[in-house]
């Protein structure tokens, strides 16, 4: 505001990609806890702890990111909308995609149930950025079950691998892990 304010009337490239990335992270934060038809407790928190601890934001920037959080919840625009903006603003950085992701599987699960809708919507957001192999693996860390999807994060394999294969993955990791091994490699 006081770029427009103070005369210069133009954000230069890294304040825009900053307000892209603060706009559309709070507005898609805020789509996904309404996305299963009520904002929980828990997600709130998680929000006010990315707020306070990782962005350190106090006061009038603080106030701002509720705000956009609150807007985006009701507002009309898609969640795809905000995914593909923040997608054509740092494509060229996956690490800043995969954090986006990271986030929003945090969120998600803050309330200790991914719900469908939720899992959707992030799905929708990795399809977008091209980051499924990172979101195997980022969804098996949040995973409360030992389901067939973690096992695979786990080995590292993929679902069209061969059994021959994810079972040569599983020896590898045994042998590399075994008791003996890694006595050895301590001493």
């Amino acid at each position: 505001g006081h770029h427009t304010m103070d005369g210069r009337g133009r954000l230069n490239d890294h304040e825009e990609l900053h307000g892209i990335y603060f706009v559309t992270t709070f507005s898609m934060l805020g789509k996904l806890s309404k996305s299963d038809g009520q904002v929980s407790p828990e997600e709130i928190e998680v929000v006010e702890q990315v707020i306070k601890d990782h962005l350190r934001l106090q006061g009038e920037a603080r106030r701002f990111a509720i705000k956009i959080f609150n807007e985006g919840k009701n507002s009309p625009d898609d969640f795809e909308d905000y995914a593909s903006q923040f997608y054509n603003a740092f494509r060229s950085r996956p690490e800043v995609l995969v954090s986006l992701v990271d986030l929003l599987l945090r969120v998600s699960h803050a309330d200790g149930v991914l719900h469908p809708e939720e899992e959707r919507l992030i799905r929708l957001a990795v399809e977008i950025f091209g980051v499924s192999e990172e979101y195997r693996h980022l969804k098996s860390r949040y995973s409360n079950v030992n389901d067939l999807e973690k096992c695979y994060a786990t080995l590292g394999a993929s679902y069209d691998e061969s059994l021959k294969d994810i079972k040569k993955r599983y020896r590898r990791l045994a042998m590399e892990y075994h008791p003996d091994r890694v006595q050895y490699a301590l001493q």
